[in-house]
Order: C-alpha cells, then sequence, then structure tokens
C-alpha cells in the first residue's frame, strides 16, 4: 500500500530510485517506527500531524508537512539532545533489517537528500 502511494506521486517515487526489494525495504523502515517513537516522540507528533491535515485533503501539502517534521528533527539535532541522537543512531544501526538493507538505506538517504535540494526551500526550512 505505502509503495503504491509513492509510486504514484512522481517527485516522491524519485526516493525509491535504485533502491532493490521496495516492499521488503518500505517494510524495514517502517519497522523502525517503534524505536523513533521511543526515543524522540517523532512518529506520534507525525501521526497527530497527519490526521489533523487529513481532516481536510483539499489542503494536504507535503510540503507543509515536511517542514513540520523538519521543525521536529531541529529540536533532535540540538545540542542539548545530544544524548538522544546518540541513542536513536545507537538503536537504528544495530535493527537487524537495517544491516540487511544497507545498500537501499544509503541510496534511499542519498535520493532524500536529492529530493529536499530539488524540492523543498531548505534555508528557509534550516532558519
Amino acid at each position: 500500500m505505502v509503495l503504491s502511494i509513492i509510486n504514484k506521486d512522481p517527485k516522491l517515487s524519485t526516493l525509491l530510485n535504485n533502491v532493490t526489494n521496495q516492499e521488503q525495504f518500505l517494510s524495514s523502515v517502517i519497522g523502525l517506527f517503534k524505536p523513533l517513537d521511543q526515543n524522540l516522540n517523532l512518529v506520534s507528533n507525525v501521526v497527530n500531524l497527519l490526521l489533523g491535515k487529513l481532516s481536510n485533503p483539499q489542503k494536504l501539502n507535503l510540503n507543509s508537512i515536511l517542514a513540520s517534521v523538519t521543525n521536529d528533527l531541529k529540536s533532535v539535532v540540538d545540542l542539548s539532545n545530544e544524548k538522544t541522537l546518540i541513542n536513536l543512531l545507537k538503536t537504528i544501526l544495530k535493527d537487524s533489517e537495517v544491516k540487511k538493507q544497507r545498500n537501499n538505506y544509503v541510496q534511499f538517504v542519498k535520493n532524500a537528500v536529492d529530493y529536499a535540494v530539488k524540492n523543498l526551500n531548505l534555508p528557509e526550512l534550516v532558519w
């Protein structure tokens, strides 16, 4: 289901360029939600944000959702949250699915950076 949603959007589909076994990879990504939420409450915040946005689907805007997620991520990268960030990275890197899908994760991060550069106003999001 997630794969079909991503593939329907030409911009989002670029996130999976050169990612092999896309369904298995996306299952692996979804499997990271629990450790992400345990460390950051980010998933809970995103779900609440999406539920709020879905109440008015005509105004559903990927850029506004990404901007909100980016703001949440800014607080994680803040030096005062260094311990949380280190614990999060340790948790992710220890995950057996992440280890199995290492090349796909590397490719996905490259694709995500390319997507961000092409589609988001990064200076505005950062500042």
